[in-house]
C-alpha cells in the first residue's frame, strides 16, 4: 500500500514538469525574438541566487489605468547592430484594457504583450535574469543602459528573457 502512494506522488511530479516544459516549448513555437532597452536599477541580490534585475526603457506607454491587468502594445522601432549582429528592438506603443482588444495577431513587427499593472507600473514577468556561476564574471561588468535583452513574444502575451546582448570587447 505505501509504494503504491509513493509511485503515484512520484508519478504526479513527473506529470507536472513534463506538463511545464510542454506548455513553455509551445510558447516558443511561434514566438518572436527581439531587444527592448535597459534602464538602470538595483543591480542584484544574491540571497536569492544569483539574478540581475532587469529594467526597461519605453515599456510604459500612455494611456488609462485599467486595473489588475493589461495589454501592452509592441512594435519595431528600429534595428541595431551589436557584434556585427543586426537585430530589432521594439517599444511600448499602447496600453489597453484586455477587453478592448479584437486584433491579438503577432507578426515580426508588433504584437501585444500582457501586463500586470502594479502600483502605477507594468509588470511583465521579465524583471529578473537569471544565470549560473559559469557566467556571473561575464556579467558582473555589465550596467544597464550597456546592454539590451534579447526576449520573445508568444502567440498567447507571454514575454520571456532569452538572453543579454551587449558588445564584446576586443580580447574576450
Amino acid at each position: 500500500m505505501r509504494a503504491n502512494w509513493i509511485r503515484w506522488t512520484v508519478a504526479a511530479q513527473v506529470i507536472f514538469f513534463i506538463g511545464w516544459a510542454g506548455i513553455e516549448e509551445y510558447r516558443r513555437v511561434d514566438a518572436v525574438e527581439f531587444l527592448l532597452e535597459t534602464r538602470p536599477v538595483d543591480p542584484r541580490d544574491f540571497l536569492s541566487g544569483l539574478y540581475m534585475t532587469l529594467g526597461y526603457r519605453f515599456m510604459d506607454p500612455p494611456g488609462s489605468d485599467t486595473g489588475r491587468e493589461a495589454l501592452v502594445r509592441l512594435e519595431f522601432f528600429q534595428d541595431v547592430t551589436v557584434d556585427g549582429e543586426t537585430w530589432p528592438v521594439w517599444r511600448a506603443i499602447l496600453k489597453s484594457p484586455p477587453s478592448s482588444v479584437d486584433d491579438t495577431r503577432l507578426t515580426p513587427t508588433g504584437g501585444w504583450a500582457r501586463a500586470i499593472v502594479e502600483d502605477g507600473r507594468l509588470e511583465y514577468g521579465i524583471d529578473r535574469y537569471y544565470f549560473s556561476e559559469a557566467r556571473q564574471e561575464e556579467l558582473n561588468g555589465l550596467s544597464a543602459g550597456q546592454f539590451y535583452v534579447l526576449v520573445s513574444l508568444a502567440p498567447d502575451g507571454t514575454l520571456r528573457v532569452q538572453d543579454l546582448i551587449w558588445e564584446l570587447e576586443e580580447g574576450t
